[in-house]
């Protein structure tokens, strides 16, 4: 799973960037960057809005021709929060039933294998 994360495109980590309408994309895109391949997709500080702020937006809302990167951010929300009561798998049903196959896969993998 962090070898697929870690395929991210820099057109995706753009995208992912800007998912709080721009706002200080350049800190959210070199935040991304180091907690994907400097952190093995660890976000260090739990409180960290940079870029975790960017990442919750993007696995919330799934937007057509971008599922890698709903399914990376989803990623990144199970691997950091694995305890954390407050995502919930279930409201992004509807989500999950609109990506290839191999995307839900790799989330519903990831959704077992830490537990819940």
């Amino acid at each position: 799973m962090i070898e697929f994360i870690q395929s991210i495109s820099e057109n995706e980590m753009e995208f992912i960037a800007g998912l709080d309408y721009g706002q200080e994309s350049e800190r959210h895109y070199a935040a991304l960057k180091e907690v994907i391949f400097n952190q093995s997709c660890k976000i260090t500080e739990k409180k960290c809005w940079f870029p975790l702020e960017v990442i919750e937006l993007g696995s919330n809302s799934l937007q057509q021709g971008h599922e890698k990167e709903f399914t990376i951010c989803t990623l990144l929300v199970l691997l950091n929060n694995p305890e954390d009561v407050d995502y919930d798998f279930e409201s992004s049903a509807s989500n999950y039933d609109l990506l290839p196959n191999k995307y839900k896969k790799i989330i519903l993998d990831t959704y077992v294998a830490i537990g819940n």
